[in-house]
């Protein structure tokens, strides 16, 4: 991401905190000490050069101006051809809840489920008004934008599909091996 976000030329560690804050839907909930450790790192392993540039408020009168080397630029590369061509399913916790929810009190397995589609409703209500407010940034910025939609939409489903499982009647004997 810190790598992606130089692209489009130098930039101190102040002004790429506010791009990722500004698109929090689409950038990772990246802190400011985690961003200059990760410029840090980039720097020591040649991804990334370092200047200053007075003029900047503050004790040090200077502020810290990073830009991506062509080393920097070959491993962009690199990682982006393999996070787009590569699958990996994301097992998120709720996958292991989901096998021990027998143990959930009567009733309260739908009860949490409705929870959880209410959050990921409220999360979905949340990242469409970030998006708008975003604007058209063309369709490869849209892509992430949409992605990130199409998961909190397959998850409405899958959660709406458990609800409905857990409501039916249980059949005597249903799933048993004869």
């Amino acid at each position: 991401m810190v790598l992606g976000l130089l692209q489009r030329g130098p930039r101190h560690g102040y002004e790429l905190h506010q791009i990722v804050v500004a698109h929090g839907a689409i950038y990772a909930d990246l802190k400011k000490p985690t961003l200059y450790h990760l410029l840090e790192r980039l720097a020591r392993a040649g991804c990334v050069d370092l200047r200053t540039e007075d003029g900047a408020r503050g004790p040090r009168g200077e502020r810290l101006v990073y830009s991506i080397t062509r080393h920097g630029q070959a491993e962009f590369q690199r990682l982006l051809q393999d996070l787009v061509t590569r699958y990996t399913p994301e097992h998120i916790a709720v996958e292991m809840a989901m096998s021990f929810l027998a143990y959930a009190p009567p009733g309260r397995a739908i009860e949490w489920l409705q929870a959880r589609q209410a959050n990921i409703e409220a999360y979905r209500i949340d990242l469409a008004r970030q998006l708008a407010e975003a604007g058209s940034r063309g369709p490869f910025a849209a892509l992430s934008g949409d992605h990130l939609l199409a998961l909190a939409d397959a998850e409405l489903t899958w959660v709406a599909h458990a609800i409905s499982t857990l409501q039916a009647p249980v059949v005597a004997g249903a799933g048993q091996g004869h």
